[in-house]
């Protein structure tokens, strides 16, 4: 945060891939760790700050103690002509989308050739042997 406070230039965005803090058996010190996540991310000196969960966030309590604390924990956004797909793969405890996200991804996936811009996919962990063995991630194989 200091370095980029200090930089003299301010990003258009800052991107948190997954792991904001560690996880715990506490549900009372997994949220104060989050809340004290949040209040060191909000005084970085930037327009937007993107997070993506990773396990230690999310896999616990099923992404509900991530969701309460940052929101969605999918979701796409445009930046200067680039589309971001930022994708939950930890939240089901397993690495793994789910039916629901995967419905929502594919309508996004089938519109980036027409639109012919570059984009760019955001996920904490990303494992091709999990992948192969799992049906439920047939788009991310074609990726």
């Amino acid at each position: 945060m200091e370095l980029i406070n200090k930089s003299g230039r301010r990003p258009d965005f800052v991107l948190f891939t997954g792991d904001l803090i560690h996880d715990t058996g506490r549900h009372d010190v997994h949220a104060h760790r989050m809340q004290l996540f949040k209040s060191i991310a909000r005084r970085i000196n930037t327009a937007a700050i993107h997070i993506v969960p990773g396990e230690n966030d999310a896999a616990l309590y099923g992404g509900v103690l991530y969701r309460g604390h940052f929101g969605k924990s999918y979701y796409s956004f445009d930046h200067k002509g680039v589309h971001f797909i930022a994708l939950d793969n930890v939240s089901r405890g397993r690495l793994d989308v789910g039916p629901d996200q995967l419905a929502w991804l594919k309508p996004i996936l089938d519109a980036i050739p027409k639109l012919r811009r570059s984009w760019f996919l955001l996920i904490d962990r990303l494992s091709t042997s999990s992948l192969n063995g799992n049906r439920s991630l047939p788009m991310a194989t074609t990726l």
